[in-house]
């Protein structure tokens, strides 16, 4: 649990009822429930003990999307995903901006190009551990990027 994020997921939502809005939201974790912690910390972008040279590392913790689902519907919002972060940017048309921005560039900046596409869009990089989740007023039909 964390009481910080419900309070302001809960503003949040006030804030899209009341304005009849919509919020996109992409972070990483798991789609469904998992066991254990998800508390890791990261130096030089390796995994470190969380506990070792404080101040040293970027601590993090994997956002709980099956909880965020279930406040957002309690609350009344219509929730699209979570999507997996690669399938959300393919269904958006990252492929097709990819090879426009590709048809002038050089040799160098399409490979670039390539392999920045690959670590936003693949499951081995971080198409699978980021999630994409939109929160609605009012939206049943699932907005762009989120659809079948």
């Amino acid at each position: 649990a964390c009481p910080l994020g419900e309070k302001m997921l809960g503003r949040i939502g006030r804030l899209l009822k009341e304005q009849k809005g919509a919020a996109l939201l992409i972070d990483y974790g798991p789609s469904e429930n998992e066991i254990g912690d998800s508390f890791q910390a990261l130096r030089a972008h390796e995994f470190t003990d969380p506990l070792a040279n404080p101040g040293e590392a970027d601590l993090t913790a994997h956002v709980k999307f099956p909880a965020l689902v279930r406040q957002v519907t309690a609350m009344g919002l219509s929730c699209h995903g979570p999507t997996p972060q690669g399938r959300f940017l393919e269904r958006l048309g990252i492929e097709a901006r990819a090879m426009l921005l590709s048809k002038n560039a050089t040799e160098a900046q399409k490979k670039k190009l390539r392999g920045e596409l690959l670590r936003l869009t693949s499951a081995e990089e971080m198409g699978t551990l980021f999630k994409a989740l939109a929160l609605t007023h009012g939206l049943t039909a699932a907005p762009e990027g989120f659809g079948g």
